[in-house]
């Protein structure tokens, strides 16, 4: 998913040794408890977004939330 997203944003990450965290999409940086994450078909990813491969037909989404919503 983080490669569907850096070839139509401008993106800031930050490795890990878990993966890629996303940091700011289009200078939206998280900040005051929220956070960038991402969803295929409705489910949350689970993993970093560097590790998620997608198929055809996934529908990726991106949703600037604090962890609890």
């Amino acid at each position: 998913v983080l490669n569907l997203l850096q070839t139509h944003h401008t993106v800031d990450i930050q490795e890990s040794s878990m993966g890629a965290f996303v940091k700011a999409i289009d200078s939206v940086e998280n900040a005051g408890g929220y956070f960038w994450l991402y969803s295929v078909n409705d489910s949350a990813g689970k993993v970093a977004a560097d590790k998620y491969l997608t198929s055809d037909g996934d529908v990726v989404e991106w949703h600037y939330r604090s962890i609890g919503e």
